[in-house]
C-alpha cells in the first residue's frame, strides 16, 4: 500500500509539473524604432529584461509561416501601454513592441498576437518553404517584411498573405 501511495506522489508531482511548464510560455520583449531600424530590450527598474506570458505559436500559408506570442489576457489597452513604456524609456521612435523567444541578441523577428488572427502591426520575418522541400532548414529561406505605419495597427492573415504575395527568395 505504501509503494502504490509513494508512486501516485510521484506521478502526480509529475503531472503538476508537466502541466505548469506547458501551461504558458514566456517572451521577452523588445522595442523597435521603423525609424532606424533598430532595437532595445525593454527593462524593469532593477534592469531584468521584462518577460510576458503566453503561447508561443506558428501561422502557416500556402508555403509561407511565421511565429507569433499570443499574449494571455491582455487586450489594446495593454498593448498600447507597452507601446507607452517603449517610448519612455528609448524615445518617441520605438513605438512598437515585439516579443523574442530569448535573451540573446540574435531573434527573429515574431510579432505579438491577441487572438489567433489579429496580429499587431510590426516588422515581420516570413519564412518560406521551396516546393518539394522537406522542411530542413536548408529548404527554407526568410523574407523580412518591413514595419509600414500607413498599415492598420493590427493585422489578420490575410492583410497578412497580401503583403507577402508572390514574394519568394
Amino acid at each position: 500500500m505504501k509503494k502504490n501511495n509513494k508512486f501516485f506522489k510521484y506521478v502526480s508531482l509529475f503531472s503538476l509539473t508537466s502541466f505548469s511548464l506547458h501551461a504558458s510560455e514566456r517572451a521577452y520583449i523588445f522595442c523597435y524604432s521603423p525609424n532606424e531600424d533598430t532595437w532595445q530590450w525593454l527593462k524593469n527598474s532593477s534592469g531584468d529584461r521584462i518577460e510576458l506570458e503566453g503561447h508561443w505559436k506558428k501561422k502557416k500559408f500556402g508555403r509561407h509561416s511565421f511565429s507569433f506570442f499570443m499574449l494571455e489576457n491582455v487586450d489594446e489597452i495593454y498593448i498600447n501601454y507597452l507601446q507607452k513604456l517603449c517610448m519612455d524609456n528609448f524615445g518617441q521612435s520605438y513605438y512598437v513592441p515585439q516579443p523574442a523567444k530569448t535573451s540573446i541578441l540574435n531573434h527573429s523577428w515574431d510579432v505579438f498576437a491577441l487572438s489567433e488572427n489579429k496580429f499587431l502591426n510590426a516588422k515581420m520575418e516570413i519564412r518560406y518553404r521551396f516546393e518539394n522541400s522537406v522542411f530542413r532548414p536548408t529548404d527554407n529561406c526568410k523574407i523580412k517584411i518591413p514595419y509600414d505605419s500607413n498599415r492598420s495597427h493590427y493585422l489578420n492573415e490575410s492583410d497578412i498573405e497580401k503583403i507577402v504575395k508572390n514574394k519568394i527568395c
